[in-house]
């Protein structure tokens, strides 16, 4: 269930009754954002993520493949170092493992200018999600990305059977802040984490923060002014930045990152790195997902595996994922 369907309900203290107890001056109002519903502040972000694709540069040494400039790779460029590592590891490696979930799709529809959402409604360009499953079928039908079998079969894995992390798949797309997971899942390969891809076409500022926890109250609680006290020391007091580290992303506190910083490894370090360099590149946050739409990722992945099965063509699927998921925000508004 997402933030807005919590809201709805009646569920979550609205934060601005205690904003005499709870400081959130040091966090920007682009993050604060994510934590609004309608304008009410009912949730405080601990951190937000970019989404990065993963490149397990072993491989790519192994089989004397030289990887792009990462800085301004297109899609291309991808495709094209995709393809030579399935064709020199004989189909062992599989160059990518395709897009996956929801954070996915959206940062693939803000490239081709659309949204999932927008003020509380279903926006997304039916093209936009066509164009996303054609990628993927693009991908599996060369042999740059696994069997349609295998992907279905790899659905919800543990990280430790994930392609990326057994050296089956030489990249794939993750949520930045999951980066030190992945590498620690597989000491024995180096990892680079980089931006998305993008052509002479593509929206600018199609990567966003997405929220990777936040802090909130029940509305129903004894005891708000102890629980906005706790709030307010788990969002401001830097000794839970050195706990947290970046395992829920980019800190929204920046004093958190001056607090974790002097304890980073070497991983740690590139992490942060890839963060603070698409502090650069994001745009707006991506609105919330309204009332209703928390089935979205049940929902996409049931479209999108109708659509890797042949049962579905890419643009009439779009136009029946995006009516069902429509009806659903309908019906719960």
């Amino acid at each position: 269930m997402y933030l807005a369907s919590y809201a709805q309900r009646g569920a979550l203290l609205d934060l601005s009754t205690v904003d005499n107890i709870l400081d959130l001056s040091a966090l920007d109002d682009e993050i604060l954002e994510t934590g609004r519903v309608n304008g009410t502040q009912y949730a405080v972000p601990l951190g937000g993520a970019a989404n990065g694709v993963i490149i397990n540069t072993s491989l790519f040494e192994q089989y004397d493949i030289d990887l792009p400039d990462l800085a301004t790779w297109t899609w291309d460029d991808f495709t094209r170092v995709a393809q030579e590592l399935t064709d020199a590891s004989d189909g062992e490696v599989r160059g990518v493992t395709p897009f996956s979930n929801s954070f996915d799709l959206g940062v693939w529809a803000r490239q081709q200018g659309s949204e999932v959402f927008e003020n509380g409604e279903v926006v997304l360009d039916p093209e936009a999600l066509a164009s996303y499953w054609e990628r993927q079928l693009d991908w599996i039908d060369s042999g740059a990305a696994p069997s349609v079998e295998h992907i279905i079969e790899s659905t919800g894995v543990t990280l430790d059977q994930v392609d990326v992390v057994t050296g089956r798949a030489g990249m794939a797309f993750i949520p930045a802040g999951a980066f030190i997971a992945y590498q620690s899942a597989a000491p024995d390969f180096d990892y680079d984490l980089a931006n998305w891809p993008s052509d002479s076409d593509t929206s600018p500022g199609f990567q966003y923060l997405k929220p990777t926890m936040y802090w909130s109250a029940a509305s129903t609680s004894s005891h708000p002014a102890e629980a906005a006290l706790l709030i307010d020391f788990l969002t401001n007091d830097p000794r839970v930045g050195e706990i947290f580290a970046l395992d829920r992303g980019e800190p929204a506190n920046h004093a958190f990152r001056e607090a974790l910083t002097p304890n980073l490894d070497d991983t740690g370090r590139e992490a942060l790195a890839f963060s603070e360099a698409m502090a650069e590149e994001v745009g707006e946050p991506a609105s919330i997902t309204p009332s209703g739409g928390s089935d979205l990722d049940a929902l996409f992945n049931r479209y999108t595996q109708d659509v890797l099965l042949g049962e579905s063509a890419p643009r009439e699927a779009a136009e029946g994922f995006i009516g069902e998921l429509r009806d659903n925000v309908t019906a719960a508004s």
